[in-house]
């Protein structure tokens, strides 16, 4: 023994060690004849045992498995579905208002996701459809404007012909009087010519 293990049994007496040894060697003898006596059914024991932990062991593994493909299904789901809301999200960024947004009835985030995305397709189309309807109001009163605009031209240029016109003839109704006027003159002339002769 070692220093240690005599140190160990510092204040333990002969008889006392004795005893104490003696019982545990009864005690290993009591099992060994228990062994010895059925060995089937420790055999049967141990063996029934290694098939229950292996049971356990299988079962176990199984679950394991089942997760993993639940888990691996999940995944491809969400996957999926983040997918096609993504796709969904590019066309409307390409400005494609006519695409078709899922309308599932989801609860969950992505359920939420694809709801707003509806509103804000809705919204574009609306936002759309009044610019259009702005247009077209302004080439309705661009164009009354522009008919507006020849009217006022026409009226201006027939107003200017017209006061040209007008003043032609002031012109020629002066150039009458004074034409008239010489010649009422020399008819007046002529005919007392005529009187003296």
């Amino acid at each position: 023994m070692t220093r240690r293990g005599w140190s160990a049994l510092k204040g333990v007496t002969g008889p006392q060690w004795f005893r104490t040894t003696t019982q545990r060697i009864d005690a290993m003898h009591l099992i060994e004849r228990e062994l010895l006596a059925d060995p089937d059914q420790y055999v049967a024991n141990g063996t029934a045992t290694a098939t229950t932990a292996m049971v356990v062991l299988g079962t176990q593994v199984a679950l394991l498995l089942g997760a993993g493909v639940v888990g691996l299904v999940m995944v491809m789901r969400v996957g999926r579905d983040i997918g096609a809301v993504a796709a969904v999200t590019g066309r409307l960024a390409d400005g494609d208002l006519a695409v078709e947004v899922s309308a599932d009835r989801r609860t969950d985030e992505i359920g939420r996701l694809t709801a707003a995305l509806r509103i804000f397709r809705d919204r574009l189309a609306e936002a759309a459809r009044a610019d259009a309807r702005l247009a077209g109001e302004r080439e309705r009163t661009e164009g009354k404007a522009g008919a507006a605009t020849r009217t006022i031209d026409a009226v201006e240029h027939s107003a200017s012909e017209t006061g040209a016109a007008s003043l032609s003839l002031v012109n020629a109704s002066r150039t009458l009087s004074a034409d008239r006027s010489a010649l009422a003159a020399e008819i007046e002339r002529f005919a007392q010519s005529v009187r003296s002769a």
